[in-house]
């Protein structure tokens, strides 16, 4: 919602009028925009994360902390190799969450530009809505004819766990040490690249809508 409000006071109000008189082209005034909500998500999702992470520290003050069982457990997620791999698995992602959250905003650029011409006279929140979910699904059920694997797959053998009541220590180390992940780069690479090329058609519409015959109210 933040960003939409930004978007659309820079943009498409009174001081967006002033935006579109600075000496700078229209790709230069998006491009910054862009960025500008690509940072202030990234901010959300940090002030979130930190906020959960402070209210399960809190919690378990309350409580009267973790016990000596999570040092435990922490330690046997290190010695079996699962840390390891769940901090691989996120650098591996990373390209892939940094294309998609340039995609969304690019596409959420657009549908703000869409229902703010001459063309949507009404309802403009509603319309606007419904034409950046019904693009995302879309969108999302294309990639699906492409791309049959996923990028990253992820199996464990839950039935290690049956060993609990004998040695737990143990059963959890054969557990995290189950933890196999799978990646696919020839899937990865197909998925950023189809974001990509969506990137640069929605940043060309919206280039196009603002600077042609399709008249912003």
């Amino acid at each position: 919602v933040t960003i939409v409000k930004l978007y659309v006071r820079r943009l498409y109000s009174y001081e967006g009028y002033l935006t579109w008189t600075l000496p700078a082209t229209t790709e230069m005034i998006l491009s910054s925009k862009i960025l500008v909500g690509m940072f202030w998500t990234v901010v959300s999702y940090l002030v979130i994360t930190l906020g959960l992470f402070i209210f399960v520290m809190v919690l378990s003050l309350i409580v009267g902390g973790f016990g000596p069982e999570f040092g435990v457990i922490w330690g046997v997620m290190i010695d079996s190799g699962f840390v390891g791999k769940l901090l691989m698995a996120m650098l591996y992602g990373i390209p892939h969450s940094l294309v998609n959250l340039v995609y969304s905003m690019v596409l959420l650029l657009l549908v703000i530009t869409i229902v703010n011409t001459s063309m949507i006279k009404k309802a403009k929140v509603g319309v606007g809505i419904l034409l950046y979910i019904g693009v995302s699904l879309l969108l999302t059920q294309l990639l699906s004819l492409f791309i049959k694997v996923e990028p990253l797959s992820v199996w464990v053998n839950e039935n290690i766990l049956t060993g609990v009541a004998i040695d737990p220590v143990n059963a959890l180390y054969q557990f995290f040490s189950s933890f196999t992940i799978t990646y696919n780069w020839l899937s990865l690479v197909g998925i950023v690249v189809y974001y990509i090329l969506w990137i640069v058609l929605f940043v060309i519409g919206t280039v196009y809508l603002i600077e042609h015959k399709i008249e912003l109210e």
